[in-house]
């Protein structure tokens, strides 16, 4: 099952059902790779290796596209998004269970920076994003070296290691969410979530 939540009431009653996990997964579409500009394009969590949830946060769907050339389009832009950001941070600092993350430095730094910092020097805000957002986290990269590594090296993204699972879900355009269609994006966020589920379980043993 997938869900994606478009009102503040929905999101909200999302991420409240989410309480009710003892552990989850969860993944960001970012709008780049610099955790002071990437924003947060959009967000997704996974209570098991099948069903989940994604939302927006930061991308805000264009009334039209905008065409580009003949293979490109813009369909979103990013705009900040204080009501969502808000729910998000009251998610995070309330929530008691475990999270797993592929790659977390990347994630918790971004949604560190984005909802606990004012600027890149705000040492009580990053203190404070450390303390909710590595209390309790797995990170199926880490297990995937640890459960694979050899001297012959292995790939450790979560599009090799969930293969098996997910096929090859790859979006080209992904390196610019705003060329990628809402729908498109959400359900691309969520596959990483169950994909995520799915390292856990095949490498964590």
């Amino acid at each position: 099952s997938a869900t994606y939540p478009k009102s503040l009431k929905e999101i909200e009653d999302a991420l409240s059902k989410l309480h009710d996990y003892p552990s989850i997964t969860a993944d960001i579409e970012t709008f780049s790779l610099k955790h002071y500009t990437a924003g947060i394009g959009t967000i997704s969590f996974a209570w098991d290796q099948h069903n989940g949830t994604a939302f927006m946060c930061d991308y805000q769907p264009l009334d039209e596209p905008i065409r580009i050339d003949k293979n490109t389009s813009i369909y979103g832009e990013n705009v900040h998004n204080k009501e969502v950001r808000k729910l998000l941070w009251e998610f995070f600092t309330t929530y008691k269970g475990n999270i797993k993350w592929h790659n977390a430095s990347f994630d918790c730094t971004v949604l560190g920076y984005q909802l606990f910092m004012d600027n890149i020097i705000d040492q009580k805000g990053l203190i404070e994003s450390v303390k909710h957002l590595t209390k309790n986290i797995d990170d199926t990269k880490i297990i995937s070296y640890l459960a694979t590594n050899n001297c012959a090296g292995n790939s450790l993204s979560l599009k090799d290691q969930a293969h098996k699972f997910a096929g090859n879900y790859a979006v080209e355009e992904i390196k610019d969410i705003c060329k990628v269609e809402p729908d498109k994006l959400l359900e691309y966020n969520l596959v990483d979530c169950l994909s995520t589920w799915y390292v856990y379980t095949k490498h964590y043993q």
